[in-house]
């Protein structure tokens, strides 16, 4: 992966890489490096709408990153207990 990765919603630990247009970007977390990065975000956008937000871009990402703890147990929790 590219040595430019930059924090995962400025989240410390979570690496994002763009790998295009066509395709899911990927995480790293732990070392491990894969696309449940969709998932989780949409786990997230979804628990962020119950609690009555709905703007897409930095109060978002904020939320991201109050949650991170949350974020990190969904990457967990996406990869399964074979990683």
């Amino acid at each position: 992966m590219s040595s430019s990765a930059k924090n995962w919603y400025g989240i410390p630990g979570i690496q994002y890489h763009f790998v295009g247009a066509w395709d899911d970007f990927t995480i790293t977390y732990q070392g491990v490096t894969d696309t449940i990065g969709v998932d989780v975000e949409g786990a997230m956008w979804t628990t962020y709408n119950e609690e009555g937000f709905t703007d897409p871009g930095e109060p978002f990402a904020e939320y991201m990153r109050q949650n991170a703890e949350e974020v990190r147990e969904l990457i967990e929790l996406f990869r399964g207990p074979d990683v």
